[in-house]
């Protein structure tokens, strides 16, 4: 376990040889965060490796945003290791190969876009001359917004700006919180462009996003989180295929009582449920009607049938048209 004071880790990382900080770009292990009693993170192992493009997907409050904000160095893990190119994510060498898209970029109200530019990549050591400047904005569609004050701008082109300064220091690492919200189609098509371009020269992305039909070309492989733990992990189409959209129903029964027998009868299991007891059960939608009808020969009274997708679901709507709803 690294050191828990972020002036020791800081200090160790100084002792570590630039020549074994390696591959994989992004490396997790074990990473644990609990807040306000609530666990965020649970265990979560992951490696990335250059050039690869990573799509976290999950409910809210799935831990997606919580897992690039420690690989910022913005919060600390209460357990586990996480690094940049092999070194700890405390470290300053770390920070400095990696780009990151807060899902609600901070710019300074009064300042220009094309001042903002300027302002991050002097935070990164470069001089933009006005040429590059001009290629720059022009490659992420802001060249008409140059002068427009950072205040002024609509959700999305704020979107646009965030990205444009993370990758003007060429990151190894990118780190990208929803960065397609706010965009329309034409805007978050130049985006994913602009993206695989970047990994094209061996970044290694990692995006928390809803489910996003621009995202399906883009993403090389997914990554599916629910309650703080990783639950898929794979290319999406085999995802996609692995897991065709399920369901969990919940049979609220008339029954005075159901057995943990008659539960397992329909292919589910007995929950506690305000008026005694329901069953649970996962399955695929098609099989609802199924599902129904076992219940009906096992003899239970259906009183109410709620239902939720299951938290994979959202690997089937990975460039499906129903992203966009």
């Amino acid at each position: 376990m690294p050191p828990r004071s972020p002036e020791l880790r800081s200090a160790v990382c100084a002792l570590v040889p630039v020549a074994e900080r390696s591959e994989p770009l992004v490396a997790v292990r074990g990473v644990a965060v609990e807040r306000a009693g609530r666990r965020v993170l649970r265990g979560v192992d992951l490696r990335v490796v250059a050039g690869e493009r990573v799509v976290l997907l999950g409910p809210n409050g799935a831990g997606k945003s919580t897992l690039l904000r420690v690989l910022a160095g913005l919060i600390l893990a209460d357990a586990g290791d996480a690094r940049i190119a092999g070194v700890d994510v405390a470290c300053v060498d770390a920070r400095a190969r990696l780009g990151y898209v807060h899902e609600s970029a901070a710019t300074r109200a009064e300042s220009t876009v094309a001042e903002h530019t300027r302002e991050i990549a002097a935070l990164n050591g470069l001089t933009l001359t006005r040429a590059l400047l001009a290629e720059t904005l022009a490659q992420h569609g802001l060249a008409t917004l140059a002068d427009a004050p950072c205040g002024s701008l609509s959700h999305g082109q704020a979107r646009r700006v965030a990205v444009a300064a993370a990758l003007i220091a060429s990151p190894s690492v990118l780190l990208l919180d929803e960065p397609l919200d706010g965009l329309d189609a034409s805007h978050a098509d130049a985006l994913v462009a602009t993206l695989r371009s970047a990994s094209e020269r061996g970044c290694a992305l990692l995006i928390a996003s809803q489910p996003h039909a621009a995202l399906a070309p883009l993403a090389t492989r997914a990554v599916c989180l629910a309650a703080g733990r990783i639950v898929a992990d794979g290319v999406p189409a085999t995802l996609r295929a692995e897991h065709a959209p399920r369901v969990t129903l919940r049979l609220v029964v008339r029954n005075d009582w159901l057995e943990a027998a008659s539960a397992a009868a329909v292919g589910g299991v007995r929950v506690p449920h305000a008026r005694g007891f329901a069953c649970e059960v996962h399955t695929e939608r098609k099989q609802v009607s199924d599902v129904l009808a076992r219940a009906h020969a096992a003899g239970l009274e259906i009183e109410a049938v709620d239902w939720r997708p299951d938290d994979l679901t959202a690997l089937s709507l990975l460039g499906s048209s129903e992203a966009l709803t």
